[in-house]
């Protein structure tokens, strides 16, 4: 697994930290899309855990090891990170 500041991670705008608030990102504040970029940053940690977790599951899904329980409370985790990502 590759190493990155641990998360979570807050949402400054014009810089995102980590908890403690040592800075790790800046964000243009000219450019227009800033604050969706600050979002889907600030979400980055929860994305990777979010995909590595669907990689595990499709993998017991082609093995038949993976109940629907699993598959819905998956599926609700993931549609939190998106919404964590595109509109904090």
């Amino acid at each position: 697994m590759i190493e990155f500041t641990p998360g979570p991670w807050k949402n400054y705008i014009e810089f995102i930290a980590r908890k403690g608030g040592r800075a790790i990102a800046t964000i243009a504040p000219n450019n227009p899309n800033s604050e969706a970029n600050a979002r889907l940053i600030a979400a980055a940690p929860d994305l990777l855990r979010t995909v590595s977790d669907a990689a595990h599951i499709i993998t017991y899904m082609l093995d038949g090891e993976q109940d629907k329980q699993d598959m819905r409370d998956f599926l609700e985790q993931a549609r939190a990170v998106v919404v964590k990502a595109c509109n904090q």
